[in-house]
């Protein structure tokens, strides 16, 4: 074990590991980060061998989580529980909540090995903490619909709609709530797996640099494929505004996800990667050493550019979800499968950028991706907003072709996470990286919901449908669009490949301000993020500007 450090302001500082292994991988890291080698010694890892298999199972739990709550957010809450636009912003954004926490939980894991281990223990108590609100909501008594069944397809005007259960909006706080907590037992696991995964990418030498990554999430998209489609077949009923005659329940879901929970601790349990036990560092230490860490300018940097990039094109047009059930009518087995075909492209895509697209430029892929999504998007969006081509098929199916290009933003921005990911450091190192970047939709969300809150268009307003309603509606998607191009100019923070990564890692100096301003930014907007999106689903607080409200009546 080793003292805490005591370091000059200035210093350059590498953080100190922790046991044997990880000290003769930081030797090699050093010697071999500008070479072309591998950044660890051990040689590339074969993650479908049987003892690495595990590894698989868990994205693949993590995966299927994963697509399963962000796709019951328009079936149930909106059109089950006919949550309005801003409430429905909330509830998502509350539901990736505990993304925003992955380097707390980075630190944690790194900080406090149980029985030696820092991987293993905690994947099985993320499992076990989601598997335990998963069952909460399978055993929570549903309440009616909003409107009876049947009435969301018979008329697309609102106010002519027979209404069930007016009360039904209240009910989604505590659905809400209870994901977000099993959210936060889903990100723990996954936390833990990504460490395990910069290891192991860390391995490869730098032609094949971001196999691994690329391996992990092309699984996890396939399974939250699965999980959309199970959600889009099964709230297809006439109460959630679709055309089948029977459908799940919001329980019987919920209790069918817990499966995959269960699938996860099998996987890690049977088959995981081998894991030597290390020794407790005091967390004093681990802090100081974190916090000279991230003074370092290739970290600061890479921060400033996941949040600011994430932040602008996350940007959201509130309205969009009620345009969706409004005016296109889309019914939730068409929305579902087209999800499900957006997935597959997305998988498809990070599949080509793996054999295809490791070499080149970053900058260019997410400034050429960038575009492309913006176009596809807005020719149908503006098409359907004003009358021009109102049809479910055509909303849904052009905007599909941007999770192409939307693939490859993905998994290009976390390529350099990798590169510039310390020994010892692992889980903490990616999860700040991460977390900046998952911090950013959250905080971008609530600014959404604060600026849409001068135009006039909720639920009650789209259903009118005039010229003047269209027309504040367009409003609020060129801000989206204009503000999602703006994002490429955060570019400039972005290394340009892996070599340009490694270089700034090894002569880009320290700045403490730099590390002053990116956390003060963090505590900051968490707390903004947090404060502001439950104020959105609490009924008496609803109505104020600052939760997306339309200002109590003004």
């Amino acid at each position: 074990m080793h003292a805490p450090l005591q370091l000059q302001e200035d210093a350059v500082v590498d953080p100190l590991p922790y046991e044997e292994n990880d000290a003769k991988a930081l030797v090699k890291y050093k010697e071999t980060s500008s070479s072309g080698a591998a950044l660890r010694d051990g040689g590339a890892v074969d993650v479908y061998a049987r003892d690495n298999i595990g590894l698989l199972i868990n994205y693949a739990s993590v995966g299927f989580v994963h697509g399963t709550f962000p796709s019951t957010i328009y079936p149930f809450l909106n059109m089950y529980l006919n949550m309005d636009g801003f409430q429905i912003a909330a509830a998502s954004a509350l539901v990736a909540l505990p993304w925003s926490f992955k380097m707390t939980i980075g630190i944690i894991s790194d900080s406090f090995p149980i029985n030696g281990y820092r991987r293993k223990p905690y994947i099985l108590l993320g499992w076990m903490l989601c598997f335990v609100f998963l069952m909460a909501m399978a055993i929570l008594p549903i309440q009616n619909p909003y409107y009876s069944p049947g009435e969301i397809q018979r008329t697309s005007n609102s106010t002519d709609r027979l209404v069930l259960n007016a009360h039904a909006p209240d009910q989604g706080n505590k659905y809400i709530v209870l994901m977000m907590f099993a959210s936060l037992g889903y990100v723990i696991a996954d936390v833990a797996c990504d460490a395990i995964v910069v290891e192991c990418a860390q391995r490869e030498e730098e032609s094949i640099r971001g196999r691994t990554q690329t391996t992990i999430y092309t699984v996890r998209y396939a399974f939250q494929t699965i999980a959309s489609a199970i959600v889009g077949l099964g709230f297809n009923g006439q109460a959630y505004g679709g055309s089948f005659n029977w459908s799940l329940s919001f329980p019987n879901m919920m209790a069918l996800t817990s499966i995959a929970t269960l699938c996860g601790v099998t996987g890690t349990l049977l088959a995981f990667p081998k894991e030597i036990p290390a020794p407790r560092v005091p967390f004093r230490t681990r802090l100081l050493q974190m916090w000279h860490l991230a003074q370092s300018r290739v970290i600061w940097q890479l921060m400033a550019f996941s949040f600011f990039n994430a932040f602008l094109f996350d940007f959201e047009a509130i309205p969009s979800i009620i345009v969706q059930r409004d005016w296109a009518r889309v019914q939730p087995l068409n929305a579902a499968i087209f999800t499900v075909i957006s997935l597959a492209l997305m998988t498809l895509s990070l599949h080509f950028t793996k054999h295809h697209l490791m070499q080149m430029n970053w900058r260019v892929l997410i400034f050429i991706t960038t575009i492309a999504v913006v176009a596809l998007d807005s020719t149908v969006s503006f098409l359907t907003i004003f009358d021009i081509v109102r049809n479910q098929w055509f909303y849904l199916g052009a905007p599909v072709l941007g999770n192409i290009p939307q693939g490859v933003r993905f998994v290009v921005s976390t390529y350099a996470s990798v590169e510039v990911a310390e020994v010892g450091f692992e889980g903490t190192t990616y999860g700040l990286l991460t977390t900046v970047s998952n911090l950013a939709g959250p905080f971008s969300s609530s600014v959404s919901k604060f600026v849409d809150s001068f135009f006039d268009a909720y639920q009650q307003d789209i259903a009118k449908d005039t010229l003047q309603v269209r027309m504040q509606v367009a409003y609020t998607f060129i801000i989206m669009y204009t503000i999602r191009l703006a994002s490429n100019f955060t570019l400039i923070l972005l290394p340009r490949q892996k070599k340009h990564a490694q270089y700034l890692r090894q002569h880009g100096g320290q700045s403490r301000l730099a590390a002053v301003i990116a956390f003060s930014l963090y505590v900051f907007c968490l707390t903004w993020s947090i404060a502001t999106n439950i104020l959105s689903i609490i009924p008496s607080t609803a109505c104020w500007r600052i939760a997306g409200g339309d200002g109590c009546g003004t």
